[in-house]
């Protein structure tokens, strides 16, 4: 593993290719001593969660060597490469046990936003409001994994939590806060959804990024086909897209 003060710029811009980058430089610049690097003749891999992203130049020592990676790995994995080189080695290498998946990014445009009528079940993330421990609040928790702690969090990022009988049953979460950024992370019990719930919490998510000057994204994949509509009826743009592999 690399250490901290080796995660440089350069590093970092081996990720660029990838069309979440904001999400790998809020790791990078949050959680290095906690994120998995190597980094061997002018290729670098990066693994967090279920997730690894490839960087840098192809070679066959290499590609070897994130082969044995994944072979150590007991846990289903989403694997991104920069260039056909790297996609070519990894289907000869794994052709058995790849599923090609497709990422979708979208881009909120700014537009007059329209704040809906207050609801009481709709709150902010705030350190009052998880000292509540109200039950399923752990689950925010848990998703604020881009972050340094929940201190940071309160600081760099922003949310709201659906309460309804005094349990958290959804969430709109900053995933990452960088740039001048915020990607969305939104779930809504399934008892509750088409129910406007979620469409309000995007709305007031969406006045928070245009008051505060700062760019909302909306990742998911192409197959998620309730994502994708959500994300166009709220106003959001597709920009990019991109393949990655489902080990």
């Amino acid at each position: 593993m690399m250490g901290s003060n080796t995660l440089t710029v350069d590093f970092a811009s081996r990720y660029n290719y990838y069309i979440y980058h904001n999400l790998i430089h809020s790791l990078l610049l949050r959680k290095q001593g906690k994120v998995n690097t190597l980094a061997e003749k002018g290729s670098t891999l990066l693994s967090w969660g279920i997730s690894i992203w490839i960087g840098g130049a192809f070679s066959q020592a290499n590609g070897e060597k994130v082969i044995s990676v994944l072979d150590d790995s007991a846990l289903p994995i989403n694997l991104y490469y920069p260039d056909d080189e790297w996609r070519e080695f990894m289907k000869n290498a794994l052709s058995d046990k790849l599923k090609d998946k497709c990422l979708r990014v979208y881009q909120f445009k700014p537009t007059i936003l329209t704040p809906t009528p207050e609801d009481g079940h709709i709150v902010p993330v705030t350190l009052s409001f998880m000292e509540r421990n109200l039950p399923n609040a752990k689950l925010i928790a848990d998703e604020l994994y881009s972050y340094r702690d929940m201190e940071d969090f309160y600081q760099n990022g922003f949310g709201l939590a659906l309460v309804v009988d005094g349990m958290v049953s959804g969430y709109c979460l900053s995933e990452y806060s960088v740039n001048h950024s915020h990607g969305i992370n939104i779930w809504v019990d399934e008892q509750y959804r088409r129910s406007g719930y979620a469409k309000k919490m995007i709305n007031a998510f969406l006045l928070h990024c245009q008051e505060k000057n700062q760019t909302a994204y909306w990742v998911c994949n192409a197959d998620n086909v309730p994502s994708n509509k959500a994300a166009v009826s709220s106003g959001f743009v597709l920009t990019s897209t991109m393949h990655y592999f489902e080990i």
